[in-house]
């Protein structure tokens, strides 16, 4: 599951920058963010996800990709308003109902991060994602049923504790 991304080297991030800054297009400033997040330049990500956004304000996925970034920062509020706005624009969005639990998670509103996590699996079933996070609230809650049902469904697609994954 797991995407080997190259690293951007300055080159390629002058190409893209440059080829946007001639011809603007929301696409490529979402994938220009996604290449700089995944280099772990979250500033930059950052600045090319909002150009995008300026160009496309209806694209839940760029709320959500902003909402990841104030997330990884720890700026839970900030993200759980880039997470709503991008629900609102699209209400069966898997991962933005995935990511709003995790912010609740973290704040140990388990009862509240159980429910995005459950609506997330609920629309994507297939989410390895969605399915760990909500076994792990489960564990925290107590539940240990439910954490053993999220526990063989993740057995079931595959999922082994030494995996890992980024996104879904």
């Amino acid at each position: 599951m797991m995407h080997e991304w190259p690293d951007l080297d300055e080159e390629e991030r002058k190409h893209w920058v440059e080829a946007l800054r001639q011809k603007p297009e929301a696409l490529g400033y979402f994938n220009l963010g996604v290449l700089e997040k995944r280099s772990g330049n979250l500033l930059k990500a950052l600045d090319a996800f909002e150009n995008g956004l300026k160009l496309a304000p209806d694209k839940a996925e760029f709320w959500n990709e902003i909402g990841l970034i104030y997330d990884e920062q720890g700026r839970l509020s900030a993200a759980e308003t880039y997470y709503q706005k991008a629900l609102q624009l699209d209400p069966e969005f898997s991962s933005a109902w995935n990511n709003w639990g995790v912010t609740a998670f973290l704040r140990e509103e388990y009862p509240l991060a159980r429910e995005r996590f459950e609506k997330a699996v609920s629309l994507n079933p297939d989410s390895l994602n969605a399915w760990l996070n909500l076994r792990d609230v489960c564990r925290e809650l107590g539940d240990t049923q439910q954490e053993a049902l999220a526990q063989l469904k993740l057995d079931e697609l595959g999922y082994t504790e030494d995996e890992k994954f980024t996104d879904d």
